[in-house]
């Protein structure tokens, strides 16, 4: 959209913000806004969440209700949701996805009616703070998995999934984090948003492993073992490349990927079925990473 540049004063220039972007975060007279200067763009933005109001889930519009429905409206913001649904497991589905919704709470709840309200204040200066806590909780569960398969205690699989659900409650706070409030860096807004799921996406590998494994019994193999390993420090590269950025760091992430996707591929030829599915994880892992790589080095580029 154009704007018209009018002069006051002899030099104070002015130029008017857009209505909807006025209503849409309830900017009022006398409030302050935070002016940017980033090249020949000038940013303008506020502190201010997005309110948006309630949705309501009808299966007469989208048919029989999945919880990933109630992710994708705390995803995109929504303050309020409506539940309509007509079969009796429905309520056992919403209680079992609202517990990674963080500030959501069920406010009503009838025989076939549920209403759910967001009970807490979505901040943009916590983003950072989680986004770190991801990474952080993801180098641990790599490190527990490496440990459970090592001491062949897979009884204990139990807990790498449990930390990838607490994964994913992060990871949706980041969501929603940038759907109300968007990124520091309009312009990388979506790269962000890639990011955040290539992490959500890796720690589903780590899942996949322990549910495979969870009271299996059987000993893994050195190679395995030692492959996953591998993938975990590839990933603390990753992590230290993200948090400081050198370009030696960047070249080493390219060479072990290059390195770690061969030797997985061989191992995968040569593993016993009972491994194969855990390489593939490892596999997915290293790929995850390079994926993670690639749109960091956009970001970079911004």
């Amino acid at each position: 959209m154009k704007r018209k540049v009018i002069q006051i004063a002899g030099s104070t220039c002015l130029v008017s913000l857009p209505k909807p972007w006025i209503v849409k975060y309830g900017i009022k007279k006398g409030e302050e806004l935070d002016v940017e200067e980033n090249g020949h763009n000038i940013i303008i933005s506020t502190d201010k969440a997005v309110y948006t109001s309630k949705i309501t889930l009808d299966p007469k519009v989208y048919g029989r209700f999945h919880k990933n429905f109630l992710s994708g409206c705390y995803h995109l913001g929504f303050d309020e949701v409506d539940i309509i649904f007509d079969h009796q497991d429905t309520a056992d589905l919403i209680q079992d996805r609202i517990q990674n919704c963080i500030g959501f709470e069920i406010v009503d709840q009838r025989k076939n009616f549920c209403s759910i309200k967001s009970i807490s204040r979505v901040s943009k200066e916590e983003f950072d703070q989680i986004l770190r806590k991801i990474f952080l909780l993801l180098l641990t569960t790599g490190q527990n998995c490496a440990e459970i398969m090592e001491k062949g205690e897979l009884s204990r699989m139990k807990e790498v999934i449990t930390l990838e659900n607490t994964n994913n409650k992060l990871t949706d706070f980041c969501r929603r984090v940038l759907s109300k409030q968007g990124y520091k860096a309009p312009q990388k807004m979506p790269l962000m948003l890639l990011i955040i799921s290539d992490l959500e996406r890796v720690a589903d590998q780590y899942r996949d492993i322990g549910r495979h494994l969870h009271n299996k019994k059987m000993k893994i193999s050195d190679t395995t073992l030692r492959l996953l390993k591998e993938s975990n420090k590839f990933f603390e590269q990753f992590y230290t490349l993200f948090y400081k950025f050198e370009k030696e760091k960047m070249e080493a992430v390219y060479a072990e990927h290059a390195r770690l996707d061969k030797d997985v591929g061989r191992a995968m030829e040569n593993a016993v079925k009972e491994e194969r599915l855990v390489l593939h994880s490892i596999a997915n892992i290293v790929s995850g990473v390079y994926e993670l790589t690639n749109n960091y080095f956009e970001m970079m580029l911004g």
